[in-house]
């Protein structure tokens, strides 16, 4: 079972009005705007946001029409929802953001690495006011949720909470407070969902560090439905998360388990103890078996596939240093290769792949070595993932191995027949394994 896949279906169905059942006693659309104009209005007299002129709210009438501020329009819904949601531009319902500074000897400060994405939690990180970095600005309250804008696609988000009441998180952060109309916790639901985060994904922009604006956020379009709706909903989740957090450890640690085992396998076959330690005796430098094919990678950025991707009419996987990252209009190799990181690879963690192989069409980019074996390209690829990168990386927050280095392992030189069998003992071990997950 995908924990995660069944996490998000539920959100989607959460978001999209779905997940309770409807009350006829629920607030129309209409009933629904009315109110939150109220809630602004009042605001507004409050000093706590300016009046705007330029308030968008679109919904379905009940003649099944959509109307914007009352005006009838053309609206291609971005997500099928039920008719008495409403949609909101991010500016339309969260508070401005605020900058701030440290004071006092030390603060809690919220930098994008203190997010626990897998849990959507806070670490917390406590500095002194003097070792304060320039970024350190954001002010937050604990009804905030905090969007990382940095390769949102790592889902750093996270709830505030009373908690981590005055902290101050990095601008990398989009601080969402939101306006009374909308419970806090119910605005973390929606802005950790499929449609949030691959929505505003297609906004990325950069190759080093994709990143989003804070333009993005405030012009996105959200579905909005009553608080009442909002309420039943968190009621809900809060019987059904802790069951669906408890599957997910439990398949968390049978997947660290069958991880570890792949490791000890391929210890067996390539160690010094190995039944196979006689053919490993002659060592060979990997130029002698392989093709270093890097001539024949090329990177494009996020939105650039994303454009291309508009018009597509065949797609094609793009992949990086650890994996598949997305799809592109057109390919650049065809055939089978071995892959294998050059940076952002896990090259220390001996549980962790660092090669992977690829067949058929595809692109691949700058961030992975394009490699293929004369002899086994499986061969290649298991002893690429045992193999120890200690002394052959470079860096220290992302490590590296470029060409020069790789050029410099060594490989065992032993007939095709016997990797052959090697290959087949491996995959009939981890063939096993992976069954059980």
């Amino acid at each position: 079972m995908d924990t995660e896949k069944l996490k998000q279906k539920i959100l989607d169905l959460a978001i999209r009005g779905k997940l309770v059942p409807q009350d006829s006693n629920d607030e129309s659309a209409e009933e629904l705007i009315k109110k939150i104009q109220e809630e602004k209005a009042k605001l507004v007299k409050e000093g706590k946001i300016k009046a705007s002129k330029e308030e968008s709210i679109i919904f379905k009438g009940s003649d099944n029409c959509y109307y914007e501020n009352d005006k009838e329009i053309l609206f291609d819904e971005p997500l099928e929802v039920s008719n008495n949601i409403i949609w909101m531009k991010g500016k339309d319902f969260l508070f401005p953001m605020e900058s701030t500074k440290p004071c006092g000897e030390e603060f809690q400060y919220i930098d994008i690495d203190s997010i626990d994405n897998k849990n959507n939690i806070i670490n917390k990180k406590i500095i002194k006011s003097t070792n304060a970095p320039s970024r350190a600005s954001r002010k937050t309250y604990p009804t905030s949720t905090l969007f990382s804008m940095v390769r949102p696609y790592l889902r750093n988000i996270a709830f505030v909470g009373e908690e981590n009441v005055n902290a101050i998180a990095s601008t990398g952060f989009f601080v969402c407070t939101p306006m009374p109309f909308v419970n806090p916790e119910y605005l973390f639901i929606l802005m950790t969902s499929k449609y949030v985060v691959d929505g505003l994904n297609y906004f990325m922009k950069g190759d080093n560090s994709p990143s989003i604006i804070k333009g993005d956020i405030e012009k996105f379009l959200f579905p909005i439905p009553s608080l009442e709706y909002q309420n039943k909903v968190l009621g809900l989740l809060e019987k059904i998360m802790p069951k669906l957090n408890v599957l997910r450890n439990s398949q968390e640690e049978l997947v660290n388990v069958v991880k570890v085992t792949k490791r000890k396998i391929l210890d067996d076959i390539f160690s010094e103890n190995s039944s196979y330690k006689s053919y490993y005796e002659n060592k060979i430098p990997i130029t002698d078996d392989v093709e270093i094919l890097d001539y024949l990678r090329k990177p494009i950025n996020t939105s650039e596939r994303l454009e291309r991707l508009s018009n597509a009419t065949n797609t094609y996987p793009y992949y990086g240093a650890t994996g598949q990252t997305g799809l592109i209009d057109d390919y650049l190799i065809d055939g089978e290769y071995v892959l294998l990181g050059e940076d952002g690879a896990p090259f220390l963690d001996k549980n962790s792949l660092k090669a992977y192989l690829i067949n058929g069409k595809s692109w691949v980019n700058n961030h992975v070595h394009i490699l293929k074996s004369k002899t086994n390209n499986k061969f290649l690829m298991y002893y690429l993932n045992w193999f120890n990168y200690y002394d052959y990386v470079t860096g220290t927050t992302r490590l590296k191995l470029n060409q020069g280095m790789l050029k410099k392992i060594l490989i065992p030189n032993i007939p095709a027949e016997i990797k052959g069998r090697i290959v087949s003992q491996i995959e009939n071990a981890f063939y096993i394994l992976e069954s059980i997950i």
